[in-house]
């Protein structure tokens, strides 16, 4: 599922009286994150699961990416934290996590991917 471009982690949350809160900007995102979810028929995961997340930067008109972009790691908690309750029940599911940078598109945006997590035999082997 491609998501748009996500806030950084200092704007989703804010301190309110000794409390962390979600942002109006962030609640914001978390209601289109869901909005396409359903839009796409996610299911919820039962169990664990594992993750992958793309980070598409921003195109810029010659094509190239912008050089203006979010940290990767900014990015997780945010889609983490959109995606709780959507995709996964709770976000200590989440077993498995890879992300990368990928291609940049138009207006930047997030390719997320929740699978249940299969667990590798708890075999050691030497390659």
């Amino acid at each position: 599922m491609m998501l748009p471009y996500p806030i950084s982690t200092n704007k989703m949350w804010r301190n309110f009286r000794g409390r962390m809160v979600l942002s109006a900007e962030g609640n914001a995102y978390k209601v289109t994150v869901a909005w396409l979810a359903k839009t796409h028929k996610v299911k919820v995961v039962d169990g664990d699961v594992a993750i992958t997340v793309i980070l598409h930067p921003r195109r810029n008109k010659d094509g190239t990416a912008s050089k203006s972009r979010l940290d990767i790691d900014n990015v997780l908690k945010c889609a983490l934290d959109s995606l709780n309750g959507i995709a996964y029940t709770d976000d200590k599911q989440v077993v498995m996590l890879h992300a990368t940078i990928g291609e940049p598109v138009p207006d930047g945006g997030l390719s997320v991917l929740v699978e249940k997590h299969i667990p590798l035999q708890n075999k050691c082997e030497i390659v």
